[in-house]
């Protein structure tokens, strides 16, 4: 599997010559990164739901960039251009040319969703949740929101976080490749269409921070920039 860790860092302003590709692999390094510190953080160790979670986690991420903070505004909640709100999303705090897009305080280079692992107890159809919502109504499955292109829309590549406050990630990594390749050829709900292929490829593991990270790569339908995007996958063990 081609490497995917990187660990140069910048600073300063975001002028013309960064590309894209640059600054969003460089900031979900970044998150990465602060992840391990967030949960273990003795002043304010995070507590409640995926809410919760999500909102002190971007509060974290801005106070504790020292390379990033001058360039970059992490938001919680924020609404894309559909009525769905992504959990966590990186936007400029000013107009920047990027080789490969222009972007704004409203537009932003990098999207993820976040998703307790195991998710609360709302009933057997929300088990997967990090994958798909299975025949609910509502869509509120983790990869299924990027496959249906109600998330990262205008982006080739976006981030999903799996809280795990039960088991690890090793057996999180093998439910949810489970999961997909249970959805393998079958038809669904919604529209989507999934493949075995899409499961998540070989986990690395930090055990001593207790995180993890891979990655995978989905077909998507409706209107977006491309027809597949990369998810990059970063579970820390919570309990």
């Amino acid at each position: 599997m081609k490497s995917f860790h990187t660990t140069s860092t910048f600073s300063g302003k975001i002028t013309q010559g960064i590309t894209l590709g640059f600054l969003t692999e460089q900031t979900l390094t970044y998150v990465y990164q602060c992840l391990p510190k967030w949960r273990d953080n003795p002043k304010e160790p995070p507590t409640g739901n995926e809410e919760n979670f999500n909102e002190n986690f971007c509060s974290f991420l801005m106070a504790q960039s020292t390379h990033l903070h001058s360039m970059i505004f992490f938001y919680p909640e924020p609404r894309e251009d559909s009525p769905y709100r992504v959990d966590i999303s990186a936007k400029p705090k000013a107009i920047c040319h990027i080789v490969g897009g222009s972007f704004t305080f409203n537009t932003p280079f990098l999207v993820i969703e976040a998703k307790r692992l195991p998710p609360p107890d709302k009933g057997k159809q929300r088990k997967k949740e990090y994958v798909t919502s299975g025949s609910e109504d509502k869509v509120c499955g983790g990869i299924q929101r990027f496959k249906l292109s109600r998330h990262g829309t205008k982006l080739k590549l976006a981030g999903m976080i799996g809280y795990i406050e039960k088991h690890d990630s090793t057996y999180w990594h093998g439910q949810i490749n489970h999961w997909i390749n249970e959805l393998h050829g079958k038809p669904q709900e919604h529209g989507e269409s999934w493949s075995s292929s899409e499961q998540l490829e070989t986990l690395i593991i930090d055990a001593k921070k207790r995180t993890a990270q891979t990655r995978s790569y989905h077909s998507r339908i409706g209107e977006a920039v491309s027809s597949e995007i990369e998810l990059r996958h970063f579970f820390v063990e919570m309990n």
